[in-house]
């Protein structure tokens, strides 16, 4: 009786449950009134879940040579999809697809010059240091 049970797929009971209390509304309407009630069922066919793609977390932080730098966008070479930015303490979190190989992280910021490094997936965490460039001296007078 148990592998019986079990071979029924998972989807039968809610749907044999739908189908039943549309049954009884039904027959109770049709007492109340002279007139059928539409019933309509619609069913699902289970898919396979969709596989899960394997991914890996890079760990870091965006500093100045005055401090950390909140606010910095950190990206993925050149994937605009594969981004983030720094939170109030200059650290940020990338979910990327899983690799072994060094991976390209760009940080960025207005008014300092964008770092570039490549990342060792399962290293401690990156720090990215930002200067201001020489020539925006200019810029500050």
């Amino acid at each position: 009786m148990t592998k019986a049970i079990s071979s029924v797929p998972r989807f039968f009971f809610p749907l044999a449950s739908l189908l039943l209390a549309i049954l009884v509304a039904s027959q109770a309407h049709a007492q109340q009134s002279k007139q059928p009630l539409l019933a309509l069922a619609v069913s699902t066919t289970p898919t396979a879940p969709a596989a899960r793609v394997k991914t890996i977390v890079l760990l870091g932080r965006v500093e100045t040579t005055t401090g950390v730098l909140p606010g910095a966008i950190v990206e993925v070479g050149s994937n605009k999809n594969l981004r983030t930015v720094t939170d109030a303490d200059g650290f940020f979190r990338l979910v990327i697809p899983a690799t072994t190989s060094p991976v390209a992280v760009t940080a960025s910021y207005a008014g300092y010059d964008e770092v570039s490094a490549n990342l060792v997936p399962g290293a401690l965490p990156a720090v990215l240091r930002l200067v201001v460039p020489h020539d925006n001296t200019k810029l500050l007078r």
